[in-house]
């Protein structure tokens, strides 16, 4: 599908409208990173799409605020859980491009939105954009950068979920809702089911976004659960936990991955340097450069 485009204020310039779809519950807390990180993007045609589902805090009193300062869409509904929620958003999104932005995370730099329409129109046979996923604490100190490998397909999605930092295709994300059945490893078995039917993923060797991992994280809270619900999707699919052919294969993608946290220590170095601090979306913190790149180099749980 050839991305449609609405003309900018140069006569030459056309560009797509981008939507954001964010879903939110308790939120108060980061949800006003979140916003900014969005505020903060130079391209110009972003719609904010957030959904509180159900919020018993202020999280409905914070999107007031920041309704009118930009182009930001919300409403509250009743708790209903993250993938009926999000599938709500998507539904709702009227750009051509869609992104699903958790209520604690944030866009890394200010021209993720700009890089990722750049890929699409580049890549018109792509209808996923991903990238690499920086980690952060609940004080946005940067903890790491997490890389993905610069070719995603089926097989090697079996493998792991490679691919947490992922830009849509409208009428693809429409087609390919998540699993409301799914409570944890929903955008993995989206990603799966994409592959599976042949969707092109295009790879920027970019941090596109930021996690914050912190205490109420879902995924770290319920990391049993998520684990249980990965590998019952990986089962679904006929991988065969323990034989040979899978093992080989994921020795050599999480030592791919290792090696490239190696080199990326060269990124973290750039990080830590006043002029690149200035592009992020975001008010980063740094701690001392030596723990930033024993992170980066040591698995860090």
């Amino acid at each position: 599908m050839e991305i449609s485009c609405v003309t900018g204020r140069n006569s030459r310039e056309k560009l797509p409208l981008v939507s954001i779809v964010t879903p939110a519950y308790n939120a108060e807390r980061f949800i006003e990173d979140t916003i900014k990180s969005v505020m903060n993007q130079t391209y110009p045609y972003i719609e904010h799409i957030i959904i509180d589902d159900g919020s018993t805090d202020g999280t409905p009193q914070i999107l007031q605020k920041y309704e009118s300062l930009y182009n930001l869409k919300w409403f509250s509904k009743k708790n209903e859980g993250q993938a009926i929620t999000v599938n709500r958003g998507f539904d709702l999104a009227s750009g051509e491009i869609v992104v699903w932005l958790n209520a604690d995370d944030v866009l890394f730099t200010k021209d993720v939105i700009y890089e990722v329409v750049k890929a699409f129109i580049r890549q018109p046979i792509a209808s996923v954009v991903y990238g690499h996923m920086a980690i952060i604490d609940e004080e946005n100190h940067i903890l790491k950068i997490q890389y993905a490998p610069p070719k995603l397909n089926f097989e090697i999605l079996l493998i792991g979920h490679f691919a947490p930092c992922v830009f849509y295709r409208k009428d693809i994300v429409s087609k390919y809702k998540l699993d409301v059945s799914l409570n944890y490893a929903i955008d993995y078995d989206q990603c799966l089911r994409m592959a599976k039917d042949g969707i092109i993923f295009y790879y920027i060797n970019k941090p596109l976004i930021a996690w914050r991992r912190h205490k109420a994280t879902k995924s770290l809270s319920g990391r049993n659960k998520l684990k249980g619900e990965t590998i019952h999707i990986k089962k679904k699919y006929g991988v065969k936990m323990n034989h040979y052919k899978y093992s080989m294969m994921k020795v050599f993608y999480y030592t791919l991955i290792f090696v490239h946290k190696i080199y990326g220590v060269k990124d973290i170095l750039e990080l830590y340097a006043t002029p690149k601090r200035r592009r992020l979306a975001f008010n980063a913190k740094f701690d001392s450069l030596t723990k930033l790149i024993f992170r980066q180099v040591i698995p860090y749980k």
